[in-house]
């Protein structure tokens, strides 16, 4: 089962010195002011949308599935090379880390 505190919108928000990245909810970066871009989407169906930038500045998106298993986030792409494994370090309601 997906913890549903998962299940929205994560923008990144900075890179600790370990390479670990921080992630904010869409909403809570917006009231903040930061530019709302590169992160991803998780939705209860399974769906996983990746966005980032492109070199232009042009923010792209990209839809594919994710499965979770335990602290393990594995995600798959139509175009594989887009595949990843992220590891939740950390996560609440405000706050998710990645490594």
């Amino acid at each position: 089962m997906v913890d549903p505190k998962l299940l929205k919108l994560w923008v990144l928000n900075s890179t600790k010195d370990n390479g670990n990245r921080i992630y904010k909810p869409q909403t809570s970066l917006s009231e903040t002011g930061h530019e709302v871009g590169e992160g991803f989407e998780l939705k209860a169906d399974g769906t996983f949308i990746q966005r980032w930038r492109s070199d232009t500045g042009k923010l792209l998106s990209y839809k594919g599935k994710y499965e979770i298993d335990g602290d393990n986030i594995t995600t798959r792409f139509k175009n594989h090379y887009l595949d990843s494994r992220l590891k939740i370090e950390g996560l609440d309601n405000d706050l998710l880390e990645i490594r």
